[in-house]
């Protein structure tokens, strides 16, 4: 086998033959990279609010919005921007325009609490036009 030669950050040689280049350990590398870019890079809208006492035991949410009452779903803790919240809904597929939504939540009890006050939002339209006067500067 011929060795390769590999420069690294430091700008120091290091000599490795073409056995280390397994495929295994390629595909190790890379497949993080893969699965979680597009998370990364394309995340979805969520609804969410604060969480919930742990004394009073939620293990269900329901969300209502524009006025049409959705399903009982569990309770589920999320990061985002690195805080701990509890998601409510993915709204990433929500049609443009203003909307209302409120929440209640449900114990292991089967008993709901009183519905949230209500949020109003729009969802602006995607944006017709690109940008426009696009050159090269000197800064």
């Amino acid at each position: 086998m011929s060795p390769f030669v590999k420069c690294v950050e430091n700008k120091k040689i290091q000599i490795f033959q073409k056995s280390d280049l397994g495929i295994g350990r390629f595909i190790m590398k890379v497949l993080p990279i893969l699965l979680f870019a597009p998370i990364v890079c394309f995340a979805d809208m969520h609804l969410t609010c604060d969480l919930a006492d742990p004394a009073m035991d939620i293990t269900e949410v329901r969300v209502t919005m524009d006025g049409n009452v959705g399903e009982w779903t569990p309770y589920v803790e999320a990061v985002f921007d690195g805080e701990t919240r509890c998601d409510l809904m993915n709204v990433t597929g929500l049609v443009n325009g203003n909307h209302e939504v409120t929440a209640e939540w449900r114990n292991s009890w089967g008993e709901a609490s009183a519905p949230s006050s209500p949020l109003s939002f729009s969802r602006p339209a995607i944006p017709t036009t690109g940008p426009a006067g696009l050159g090269l500067k000197r800064n």
